[in-house]
């Protein structure tokens, strides 16, 4: 028998998608670094911790240099995991 849940709120929703996503995450990764820290942001938040704009976010998704989760159309980010990417390319001013 299938076990059916009802979802009544929209806080339910996005915890169950925020669940999965983590749990994504830490199946997919490789390195032992990136299991020990999951913060799924969206592009726009990505882009304020960065200081960046979101067009350069998803430039840098579509050329590979940072991984993303894409549930449907939403795309998500492991903060964790996107700052191992970048961390051999940053620069200090």
């Amino acid at each position: 028998m299938e076990h059916i849940q009802i979802i009544t709120s929209k806080e339910e929703i996005q915890a169950i998608i925020t669940d999965a996503l983590s749990k994504a995450i830490v199946h997919m990764s490789a390195t032992p670094t990136s299991q020990a820290g999951v913060e799924i942001i969206d592009t726009k938040e990505l882009a304020r911790r960065l200081n960046i704009s979101p067009v350069t976010i998803r430039s840098w998704r579509n050329k590979g240099k940072i991984s993303a989760i894409r549930i449907n159309s939403a795309v998500r980010y492991n903060w964790y995991q996107v700052m191992e990417q970048i961390q051999p390319t940053l620069t200090v001013r």
